[in-house]
């Protein structure tokens, strides 16, 4: 992969790093809890997992996109593919547009889940909960961080798709870092 691309990861997360505030700055605040002890290592651990999280869905999203290219190959597809995928992202831009104006409300079995595991979680220790949260981070429907994904599934290439989402997972860091040891 080419150095530029990864600079250019770099420097496009850490631009767009504000919306990541928005998105994980509360579970930010919910893994620091009120504890003072060593709140430099649950920032640790919280990037860490979330550095894993991103660059296992980079290396998904890689392997993917290569079967993705072997099978549209395979079949004479790619053009009908590249036009799918054209559609695809033009009505998810629609749909990202309309979100603000239509509200979905949150599933029901998500709430149940999320009522069972919060407060187990909330009673574990704040390393513990900035483990388990910066893993699960990969699991946030969030438009930012998927749009890397897809940019990794088109590296057509595991290992590429895992550095590529490092790259993100570096501009995100400084803000998200900045924001847990302000609070």
């Amino acid at each position: 992969m080419n150095t530029s691309v990864l600079v250019g990861v770099v420097v496009a997360s850490f631009l767009g790093s504000l919306h990541c505030v928005g998105m994980c700055g509360g579970f930010v605040a919910f893994y620091s809890g009120s504890s003072a002890q060593a709140p430099g290592s649950t920032h640790f651990i919280y990037s860490l997992g979330r550095l894993v999280a991103y660059a296992t869905l980079g290396a998904i999203a890689g392997a993917a996109g290569a079967a993705l290219d072997l099978a549209g190959s395979a079949a004479g597809l790619q053009q009908t593919a590249a036009l799918v995928a054209g559609v695809m992202i033009v009505l998810w831009g629609v749909a990202l547009l309309l979100r603000n104006k239509v509200k979905l409300p949150t599933p029901q079995w998500l709430e149940r889940i999320l009522q069972r595991i919060l407060p187990r979680l909330l009673k574990k220790p704040p390393h513990v909960r900035a483990g388990v949260l910066g893993v699960c981070s990969a699991l946030l429907p969030c438009g930012w961080l998927y749009a890397f994904a897809a940019t990794a599934a088109g590296t057509g290439s595991a290992t590429q798709g895992a550095l590529l989402m490092t790259a993100f997972w570096v501009g995100t860091v400084p803000v998200l870092l900045g924001t847990g040891l302000g609070m």
